[in-house]
C-alpha cells in the first residue's frame, strides 16, 4: 500500500504563507527521498540538492558546497562539485542546457531558484 504524505507544518504564530512554504519543502523532500530510495539520485546528489533547497536564492561557492556535503576540506574540489551539479541537472531539469532551478552565478557558485 502506498504511503500517504501528510504535511506536519502548523500555522501557529507564524504566517500561513510560511506554513505553506514549509509544507511544499516537506513534499519536495519526500519526492527527493523517493528518488534516492529508487536509485534515481545518489546520496551526494541528494545532499547537494537538499542544501540548496534549504537556502533558496542563496549562492554557495563550490568550496562551501564541498565543506557542507563531504564534511572535508575543499582543496581543489571545484570540478568535483561541478560534475555533481551537472548530473543533478540531468536528473531534475527539463532542459539541462538551460537550467531553471540549479543556477550558476558566474564567479561565485550555485543557487537554487524556484522550486523543483
Amino acid at each position: 500500500m502506498p504511503e500517504i504524505w501528510v504535511c506536519t507544518a502548523q500555522p501557529g504564530d507564524a504566517a500561513l504563507r510560511r506554513a505553506a512554504a514549509a509544507c511544499v519543502l516537506e513534499l519536495e523532500y519526500a519526492v527527493l527521498s523517493l528518488l534516492l530510495a529508487r536509485g534515481r539520485l545518489t546520496r551526494t546528489e541528494y545532499d547537494i540538492l537538499k542544501l540548496l533547497m534549504e537556502h533558496p536564492g542563496e549562492v554557495f561557492s563550490p568550496n562551501q558546497i564541498y565543506e557542507q556535503v563531504w564534511q572535508d576540506n575543499p582543496y581543489g574540489t571545484e570540478n568535483t562539485v561541478a560534475v555533481h551539479i551537472r548530473h543533478l541537472r540531468e536528473k531534475v531539469e527539463y532542459n539541462p542546457a538551460e537550467p531553471r532551478y540549479l543556477k550558476v552565478v558566474w564567479g561565485r557558485g550555485y543557487k537554487m531558484e524556484g522550486q523543483v
